[in-house]
C-alpha cells in the first residue's frame, strides 16, 4: 500500500531463506518451474523469499520472491 510504513528487522549474522535445488530454465524460470520448486505463490504471502540453485550446477542461481499469485526473480551468476 502506498504510504504504509513497515517495521525493519536487522539480521546482523545474515539471513537464510529456503533454497530449492532443481532444474529451471537457465535464463528465465517459468511460473510452473518455480511453483514446482516452492509451491503455489498465492499461499506464500507477499514478500516471501527463496533461492534456486539451478540443477545443483554451481553456475546459475536465482533470488525469488512472491507477491499475490506470482513469482518474481533476479538471476545471479557464480563469481569467478
Amino acid at each position: 500500500m502506498a504510504g504504509k510504513t513497515y517495521d525493519v528487522t536487522e539480521f546482523v549474522n545474515g539471513l537464510r531463506v529456503k533454497q530449492a535445488v532443481t532444474q529451471v530454465n537457465d535464463t528465465t524460470p517459468t511460473l510452473a518451474e518455480l511453483t514446482t520448486a516452492f509451491g503455489d505463490p498465492a499461499g506464500k504471502g507477499r514478500g516471501w523469499l527463496g533461492t534456486v540453485d539451478d540443477n545443483d550446477g554451481d553456475t546459475n542461481g536465482f533470488l525469488v520472491w512472491a507477491s499475490d499469485a506470482g513469482y518474481y526473480f533476479v538471476k545471479g551468476s557464480k563469481a569467478a
